[in-house]
């Protein structure tokens, strides 16, 4: 065994994974006087050979009292829940408000509502997350003609390099940015929760400094499951006023995202992406609109294939469903009377989101017949009588820029697409009316863990790090090489 490190003995400031939430409720990498969720890191080992990592964390005794906790993000806004961090006074970790108090949906006739539960879900990418980090004094980078020419290589996998190399630099702040090298290598897989510098990177790059040598970790299937930041998880409360001829007069909104236990950037995800979708493709002339991001404690949120925009298009082609049956109309009759068609474009939303272009009604006419067959044929004798039917839209915000166009503070340059079910998806590019299909490169682009561990060449002899973590998690292999 090299070395067994805790909190204090690495030093590393508490830090956000990607987007800053509240710094309130910023993460330490190695818990300090409390555990808030089950795989909370406690202290990390550093020893010669794996096996010898996975001894000796075995033998980490932490002495645990017992504290009232809250998994569910509804129970974490009753007001004698238990709170995650005593200085907010509450679990609510940000939110927003609308500040109008009109009712949107004082003239409709008809009034459908619906709890939607956009449930959490693990990212799970092909390959876990991996690091090597190679401290000043260490192996010469690959590519590099002397040895020395960057104080610290780091080879991780991540989605966002130069994002990486930003965050390690604001958390290591003698870590000059031009003295940093980061090399992302295949991914194995990314879709949002490779984003960000998450604990265990930043433990990798303070014991690699600690001890003056290459450092490596690399994610089990089981730690993945509950370190990785998971992805959606929202509750989502929806209200929509129409006509009893079926014209949406409005929409109501009141979103719950839970943000896990230290206030994850997932959980503003409502305030922001959510939001900017909340109109979708059709014409809703009033929406009020309202989210919390809640603390609880379970594995933090973060990003998933979409990050915000499918949880708008379920919760309002779900309402939309919802509707059409109360009001007994065809779903696809409801859309078309409520879709945004016409010389409209570039249209700006009631939620400010701007579209630069779109012809909502064209997929819809050349994609419900299939639809309509199915249903009117009844389910397949293959899928034994279980099959759903279903129409539905979804828009994809394919650019976000911060820019002087904003309401409330929120993102407005953006340009959607458009995919109606049992079609392929289609990034627009805007200006040339032309687009190219959506694929999942990474599929492609891959290897397995050992695979890419064994394609790089270190020298020295290899350590093994083993990390210990809170109660029931101790199926989490935590290990990192060394070399």
């Amino acid at each position: 065994m090299v070395a067994v490190f805790v909190a204090k003995d690495l030093g590393i400031p508490a830090h956000d994974t990607f987007l800053p939430v509240n710094a309130a409720c910023k993460r330490p990498p190695l818990a300090l006087d409390k555990v808030r969720f089950v795989g909370d890191m406690v202290a990390v080992v550093v020893a010669e050979t794996k096996a010898a990592a996975v001894d000796a964390v075995e033998l980490v005794d932490v002495d645990y009292d017992p504290l009232p906790s809250v998994t569910d993000p509804e129970l974490a806004l009753a007001p004698d829940a238990p709170l995650q961090f005593q200085e907010l006074g509450s679990n609510i970790a940000a939110g927003e408000r609308e500040a109008d108090d009109t009712d949107v949906l004082a003239d409709a006739e008809v009034v459908v509502r619906a709890r939607i539960d956009n449930q959490r879900m693990a990212v799970v990418p092909m390959e876990g997350n991996a690091i090597a980090v190679i401290p000043a004094g260490g192996a010469p980078a690959e590519g590099t003609e002397v040895a020395g020419e960057f104080e610290t290589t780091i080879y991780v996998s991540t989605q966002m390099p130069h994002a990486f190399q930003s965050l390690v630099t604001g958390v290591f702040p003698d870590m000059p940015a031009d003295r940093v090298r980061v090399i992302a290598p295949h991914v194995g897989g990314g879709f949002g929760g490779k984003a960000g510098l998450v604990a265990e990177h930043s433990v990798t790059i303070a014991a690699a400094r600690k001890i003056g040598r290459p450092v490596k970790w690399i994610e089990t299937r089981s730690e993945n499951l509950i370190a990785m930041p998971h992805g959606r998880a929202q509750v989502q409360y929806v209200e929509m006023g129409l006509k009893r001829d079926g014209i949406i007069t409005g929409l109501r909104c009141r979103m719950i995202g839970d943000t896990g236990a230290y206030a994850g950037f997932g959980g503003v995800l409502p305030m922001q992406t959510t939001y900017a979708m909340a109109q979708g493709v059709y014409k809703i002339p009033k929406i009020s609109y309202s989210a919390a991001a809640v603390l609880t404690n379970t594995t933090t949120v973060g990003a998933f294939r979409g990050a915000g925009r499918p949880e708008a298009a379920a919760f309002l082609e779900r309402i939309m469903d919802i509707a059409a049956a109360e009001l007994d109309i065809d779903p696809v009759e409801l859309r078309r009377h409520n879709l945004l068609e016409g010389d409209i474009f570039p249209y700006r939303t009631v939620v400010g989101t701007t579209y630069d272009s779109g012809d909502y009604a064209a997929p819809l006419k050349k994609n419900c017949w299939s639809w309509r067959t199915i249903r009117r044929c009844g389910p397949s004798r293959r899928s034994g009588g279980r099959m759903g039917t279903y129409v539905s839209w979804a828009l994809a915000l394919v650019c976000m820029s911060r820019s002087p166009a904003v309401v409330a503070g929120r993102n407005t340059a953006l340009s959607p697409c458009m995919t109606t079910a049992r079609r392929p998806s289609r990034w627009a590019r805007p200006g040339t009316g032309r687009g190219t299909r959506l694929r999942s490169r990474c599929w492609c682009r891959t290897r397995s863990a050992s695979r890419w561990t064994r394609s790089r060449s270190y020298s020295r002899t290899p350590l093994w790090c083993h990390a210990a973590a809170a109660p029931a998690a101790r199926d989490r292999c935590r290990w990192a090489e060394t070399r």
